[in-house]
């Protein structure tokens, strides 16, 4: 990073390590009700529980004939691994340390067996926000979608494991990996209209 902090991008990485500062979040003496929330936060939302979800709601769709639930859980499998093969690239690049591990907020030290940028909790869980969102077609739904990842995403930081620049850009990541396999892969799109056999099936055009 030292060589990165000059002139403008050093000015605006410096701000960046400020806001981590300041945003240091840790309740682990006194989570009480949020206790539940950091333990979904982490485990319900790690890859190792995301990938084999998306897998069998893939399977599940195409054994019962579901288009869309079958579109659904292939675009996730596909962020999820994706996003995992993104984050883990860049958080072997940065080597940057966690909270928890008594650093601050500048500690960038490749190899470092604690890497920090970015979370890969938040890029899951925004992937498969963004999956949600894409699939359900609906603002409401999506906004809910979203909302939830937003929470599940913050508590890495209530348990000190992430600082808020680390959540923010594994959000970014998850988000833009999904876009691009949605953009890259067309026959990941929801299918037109309702579920085979459904009522608002599309009709084909001759």
């Amino acid at each position: 990073m030292t060589a990165l902090r000059r002139g403008v991008a050093g000015t605006a990485i410096d701000a960046v390590m400020r806001l981590d500062a300041a945003t240091r979040v840790s309740c682990l003496d006194r989570a009480g009700a949020l206790g539940p929330l950091i333990a979904l936060g982490r485990y319900g939302i790690k890859r190792h529980v995301l990938m084999p979800g998306f897998a069998a709601l893939w399977l599940l769709g195409r054994e019962r004939n579901r288009p869309k639930l079958e579109a659904a859980g292939r675009l996730g499998l596909v962020s999820v691994v994706g996003t995992a093969l993104a984050i883990d690239a860049v958080k072997l690049a940065m080597g940057r340390e966690r909270p928890d591990a008594g650093a601050g907020p500048d500690s960038w030290r490749r190899g470092v067996r604690s890497r920090s940028f970015p979370s890969g909790h938040a890029g899951t869980v925004f992937a498969a926000a963004t999956v949600a969102a894409i699939m359900a077609e609906d603002v409401a739904l999506g906004g809910t979608a979203y909302a939830t990842a937003m929470l599940l995403a913050w508590s890495r930081m209530l348990c000190d494991r992430h600082w808020l620049s680390d959540v923010v850009a594994g959000a970014a990541l998850g988000t833009a990996v999904t876009l691009g396999a949605r953009a890259a892969l067309p026959e990941l799109d929801p299918p037109a209209g309702g579920e085979a056999g459904g009522v608002g099936r599309a009709v084909p055009v001759p």
